[in-house]
């Protein structure tokens, strides 16, 4: 996903766009009928935004626990060598 922006100048307006790649978009399992549904809603924002940060989320607390398993191998290490 690909943001880009051009702020307001002298009382115009401002704009942005939105590039989305599918395959991209896959990664958050978001299917291609409710990117739809959510641009006619006016909601796809709130859609990608939603399921990026479930996504996140999960990866977040994978990366956690193997931190935890890391720290009490480490611990281990580090009693064998005192």
């Amino acid at each position: 996903v690909q943001i880009r922006g051009r702020t307001a100048r002298q009382g115009g307006a401002g704009s942005y766009s939105m590039v989305l790649i599918d395959e991209e978009l896959e990664k958050f399992n978001i299917a291609k009928n409710d990117i739809e549904q959510a641009k006619k809603n006016g909601d796809l924002y709130e859609l990608i935004d939603k399921e990026r940060r479930r996504q996140f989320s999960k990866e977040y607390k994978q990366i956690a626990d193997r931190v935890k398993v890391a720290k009490i191998e480490h611990d281990k290490s580090m009693m064998f060598l005192s």
